[in-house]
């Protein structure tokens, strides 16, 4: 409602109640006490109507606030629980990244490890290699020494380089008994006598 329209309605109304005065015969004095008991019961009428917009205008505000604050405890539930969502996401995606690098690391270790166990082993199969070579050279020693030996005390020997020919000692040829530079022949033919 506006305030003017109300305004012109009480106007309208005190005319209305002066021509019903004055057509009834009532004195001025009988007529304002009319106009005001009519006017307090307009005001009643309207301090009734002002309180009961005022109390529906705040009772509106406190629906309104009451709203707002399940609206807001709404979206603070979703919040907490896609806060909730995203930690769960982040801490299950930190375990998946602290398993995976775990398993690298270990996979690394593990590549670490076999290489030393090759490299150790390969280092004790040269060491052994060598202990076993250094016990066969000590043990070949003497027999090397005796192979030595015995090389020095041969005879000289001269390299052939055909060796389907025959060596004959220088002895043997020429007046001999040898013919015409073969060995042992008798004159048949035949190196046997």
């Amino acid at each position: 409602m506006n305030y003017e329209t109300i305004s012109a309605g009480i106007t309208d109304a005190r005319i209305a109640l002066q021509n019903v005065g004055s057509q009834v015969g009532l004195s001025s004095l009988q007529v304002q006490n009319a106009i005001l008991s009519g006017d307090a019961s307009i005001v009643s009428k309207l301090q009734e109507c002002c309180c009961e917009n005022r109390l529906l205008t705040t009772e509106q505000g406190y629906q309104a606030q009451i709203r707002t604050i399940e609206q807001t405890n709404q979206l603070g539930s979703q919040a907490d629980r896609n806060t909730a969502a995203l930690t769960s996401a982040i801490n299950a995606f930190h375990d998946d990244m602290t398993r995976e690098f775990c398993e690298v690391r270990e996979r690394e270790m593990q590549d670490k490890i076999s290489t030393l166990t090759t490299a150790n082993a390969a280092l004790k199969s040269q060491i052994d290699n060598a202990n076993q070579t250094a016990a066969v050279a000590a043990m070949l020693a003497p027999i090397q020494k005796e192979v030595s030996e015995i090389k020095a005390a041969q005879p000289a020997t001269t390299t052939v380089t055909y060796p389907q020919l025959t060596a004959i000692p220088s002895y043997m040829l020429y007046g001999n008994g040898s013919y015409y530079g073969y060995p042992f022949y008798n004159g048949n033919g035949s190196i046997w006598a």
